[in-house]
């Protein structure tokens, strides 16, 4: 399996870090972004953020349980 595949689920990291990042930027400078029906934005896209990365997570190692099976399937041949 060609690592090209998984491209895209580095460009989900980063994401992830953005919005992550989001919530503390925002208190640095002491903006905080406008509530939208009662919700805070930080607060989602802090969420977002962590589901991201967990998302990031999961991609990698189903990744890597792909390549090892691949593997003993070649070497069973």
């Amino acid at each position: 399996m060609k690592s090209s595949k998984f491209v895209i689920h580095y460009y989900l990291l980063v994401l992830s870090f953005l919005l992550l990042a989001m919530p503390f930027y925002h208190r640095a400078t002491g903006r905080e972004m406008q509530a939208a029906l009662k919700i805070n934005l930080d607060s989602v896209a802090g969420f977002a953020g962590l589901v991201g990365f967990a998302t990031f997570v999961a991609i990698t190692n189903l990744k890597r349980r792909i390549e090892a099976l691949e593997k003993l399937g070649s070497e069973k041949n």
